[in-house]
């Protein structure tokens, strides 16, 4: 119909052209000549090649044939545990899993089969996808061309005899022992001889965290096997000494008697001793006064009898 009115409006055009005779009237045909012809123009493409672009630009892109052989996500049945039922999904697939036999555990000595049936993603196909292309970690996998349905048997699981053969075979050694600490480390009474040189020794441990110089330890332990000194002289030699005044110059009334619990008696103190030494402390009791205390106790005293030490000066044994 609508070749139908541009072909009249042509002639319409082309009588009107026949008439005009004058010169003006020449230059107005020549103008309307040019119009016609570009409305034939315009009609012309309109009626063929917007069409041609739109049916372009509707045809359907082919979708790719899968590239990944791969299924992730399905590995070797182990008895005990439970059977997947999705594989990994990747770019160009998902899919559901089906054991045989269907357990809902894995069994021992078992010989499974997975059944996986893989679904495209958008833009992929099966099509063209050749047989025995899919590949199962652990298992002998096949396919059919053309095909999702992947097949995957896996040899038998373990029995539990095979299991600890294997473990007690394994190549992988066992983990190496914690190191035993060096004698000096050791701040527990049993570790040392009971004798003047073990009692040395412990205290450098607890007090200083290292092993005696030589020379310290021979003038300690001259000291005390002569009586020129007791147990108590030695704490307040060790507490007022250079070394461990660089360690706990900075301590808080709380922090230092937490140290002197560590030190002589190596254990925390209880909480009612610890709140009655504090409150003394803050009090404005000295060092010196706490010190003295310590090491007039029972505790100090029977830890010193067990070295065979004198704990203070005019000490007598019950």
């Amino acid at each position: 119909m609508s070749i139908i009115v541009v072909y009249v409006i042509i002639i319409v055009i082309l009588i009107t052209y026949n008439k005009i005779i004058t010169k003006e009237e020449e230059k107005v045909k020549k103008i309307l000549l040019k119009s016609s012809a570009l409305m034939i123009a315009i009609f012309l493409s309109v009626l063929f090649i917007a069409p041609a672009v739109v049916y372009a630009n509707d045809v359907p892109q082919e979708d790719v044939t899968i590239p990944i052989p791969e299924i992730d996500g399905v590995t070797a049945p182990v008895a005990g545990e439970v059977p997947v039922e999705v594989v990994t999904e990747t770019e160009g697939f998902t899919g559901g899993v089906s054991w045989t036999p269907d357990n809902i555990l894995f069994e021992e000595g078992t010989v499974y089969t997975a059944t996986i049936t893989l679904t495209p993603a958008g833009g992929y196909t099966l099509s063209g996808v050749g047989e025995n292309f899919f590949i199962v970690d652990g298992a002998t996998a096949t396919n059919p061309a053309n095909s999702g349905i992947v097949t995957a048997v896996f040899p038998a699981t373990e029995n539990s005899q095979e299991r600890h053969k294997n473990s007690t075979n394994s190549t992988t050694p066992p983990p190496d022992p914690e190191p035993e600490p060096d004698p000096w480390e050791r701040t527990d009474v049993g570790f040392y001889e009971k004798n003047s040189t073990g009692f040395v020794t412990l205290f450098y441990s607890r007090f200083f965290r290292r092993p005696p110089d030589q020379t310290g330890l021979d003038a300690w332990v001259a000291g005390l096997i002569n009586g020129d000194i007791t147990g108590a002289d030695m704490v307040n030699g060790f507490i007022f000494s250079e070394e461990n005044q660089a360690l706990i110059s900075d301590y808080t009334n709380s922090e230092f008697i937490m140290h002197l619990y560590e030190v002589l008696f190596d254990r925390a103190p209880g909480a009612a001793n610890y709140d009655a030494w504090l409150s003394l402390m803050d009090g404005g009791m000295t060092i010196e006064d706490i010190v003295n205390s310590f090491t007039h106790s029972t505790e100090f005293e029977d830890f010193c009898n067990l070295f065979g030490i004198m704990p203070y000066s005019g000490y007598v044994s019950e």
